[in-house]
């Protein structure tokens, strides 16, 4: 769908469009909680589920607060300039987006990932089976994109809570919100480290011409679509840590080993086919993103390899360790698109982006060792 946006608007429009989801994504991960994480290690571990269910009556509160606040500034921004209007359902949509996947969260605890992926793919299908036909209206592209995502959101959202209300029974807790938060700190910090350095397509609106923007802007949303592998393993990878801690390393090293050379296959594939694929799907306007859309698909080979050694290092209660790492991984990259980005335009930023990704995973990397040669259970 993000392709059928970019066609219908110009390089600058998608720019700003990409600014603007990137700010939703930090806007995101602040008001988050590391709510997310929590559920899925609570319920993993057999917490109690008075306390897993105190966790998303939390979320449900956030969510809420989340998309007034988005709200109005989007109707804010309007008044400087009326394209932030059209992105009213977006805000919507983010909040949707972020309660029904700490719901899934209970899924994923109870070895259901396979719910999490058909909910997310739905979401995506409906929204595109909008998209198409309103796009014919006459209505502005960006709008059309924004109603089509919010009412998937929703629709998301229902069915999220449909689903896991039968998993959940009714029951008394102790856990106050309080200690919620407290336990789910860490997961918080690493979320909002990981999401700032969705910044960068601000930062690149900021730093470059809009154009060089805008061919920045569409290589990061084409292959945002590719981190859904990674993050799916790493769901999977993360309950099983959580419940079986370094006993099963040799296990877990067969699974991050295999699923690292499967993502160095599929990246490197669509690094290789990004040439005939913009020009067939975008245009002659799109060609200058040809080099920097080659780039950020292979630096995702290190991202996605610290997606998984994340989720691993999370489960054994090396949280705070993560998202420390996180914070570093995401100074990198954005200190390396500011620099990459005024020296040589997107192609540039795309360099310095990747870079982070590459101090992250060998960061992790370097960790997971030893802790697994050691073999005992510390978790500083």
């Amino acid at each position: 769908m993000v392709v059928l946006l970019a066609r219908a608007i110009s390089p600058a429009d998608f720019g700003l469009f990409s600014a603007v989801q990137g700010g939703l994504l930090v806007a995101l991960a602040l008001s988050g909680l590391g709510l997310g994480t929590f559920v899925v290690r609570a319920r993993a571990r057999g917490d109690s589920e008075g306390a897993v269910v105190k966790a998303l009556q939390l979320n449900g509160r956030t969510s809420v607060a989340y998309a007034g606040v988005l709200v109005v500034a989007a109707v804010v921004a309007g008044v400087a300039d009326h394209r932030f209007w059209w992105l009213v359902p977006l805000a919507i949509a983010s909040a949707a987006e972020r309660s029904a996947d700490v719901w899934l969260g209970v899924a994923i605890a109870d070895g259901d990932a396979i719910v999490n992926s058909i909910n997310l793919m739905s979401r995506r299908l409906l929204a595109l089976l909008i998209f198409v036909p309103m796009g014919q209206t006459g209505l502005p592209p960006v709008l059309v994109y924004s109603i089509a995502v919010a009412v998937a959101a929703l629709c998301s959202w229902w069915a999220s809570r449909r689903w896991v209300g039968t998993r959940l029974t009714a029951s008394s807790s102790t856990a106050t919100y309080r200690a919620i938060l407290l336990d789910s700190q860490a997961y918080w910090h690493n979320s909002i480290a990981v999401q700032l350095r969705n910044l960068d397509t601000v930062i690149a609106a900021l730093v470059m011409p809009l154009s060089q923007a805008g061919f920045y802007g569409i290589a990061a949303r084409l292959t945002s679509p590719l981190r859904i592998l990674p993050t799916s393993l790493a769901t999977v990878l993360l309950p099983a840590a959580a419940r079986a801690g370094a006993s099963s390393r040799r296990q877990l090293n067969v699974m991050i080993l295999a699923s690292t050379a499967v993502l160095v296959l599929l990246y490197c594939a669509v690094a290789a086919l990004a040439a005939p694929t913009v020009d067939l799907l975008l245009g002659p306007d799109y060609i200058g993103a040809i080099p920097v859309i080659q780039i950020t698909s292979l630096s995702l080979i290190f991202a996605g390899a610290a997606s998984l050694l994340t989720a691993v290092l999370q489960g054994w209660g090396m949280g705070k360790y993560v998202s420390r790492v996180a914070l570093g991984m995401t100074v990198t990259c954005l200190c390396g698109v500011i620099v990459g980005g005024v020296a040589g335009g997107a192609t540039g930023a795309a360099l310095g982006l990747g870079l982070g990704y590459v101090v992250q995973s060998v960061l992790l990397a370097t960790r997971y060792v030893h802790y697994i040669s050691r073999g005992t259970d510390d978790v500083g």
